[in-house]
């Protein structure tokens, strides 16, 4: 089985969704949508996720703005991803890898022209070969 890296990750991401501004918001959209569904494939609440940004920024959320460092908050994306899956006896690098096997082999991907993109179904086994 091929070992991911954020290199191929990142290679792949950018042949199958296209090029795009570094720092468009619209990565980083892409990324609060799988920490939301991975937030309700646990069990938080809608409403629990609007408490979270409430008290995080408080009422104003125009006036959050951007941070100092995008790289120290991608850093505590991983750091506390890691943190959760080391609790759950997962294995990021093993679930990294089928999913991205699965990512390149069995789905279709529609590109929304900003670098992101969905799959929209998965390709049948025979279409596959």
């Amino acid at each position: 089985m091929t070992h991911e890296t954020q290199a191929t990750i990142g290679e792949w991401s950018i042949a199958t969704f296209g090029p795009c501004d570094p720092s468009s918001p619209a990565l980083a959209r892409r990324v609060l949508e799988e920490v939301l569904e991975l937030c309700f494939a646990v069990g938080v609440s809608y409403w629990s996720v609007q408490d979270t940004i409430r008290g995080t920024y408080g009422n104003n959320l125009l006036a959050a703005g951007p941070t100092k460092s995008v790289t120290d908050d991608m850093a505590d994306v991983f750091v506390t991803l890691a943190g959760m899956a080391h609790r759950r006896g997962v294995d990021l690098q093993v679930a990294v890898d089928e999913k991205m096997r699965i990512n390149r082999h069995e789905r279709k991907w529609v590109a929304h022209g900003d670098g992101t993109g969905v799959h929209r179904e998965r390709i049948d086994v025979e279409d596959a070969h």
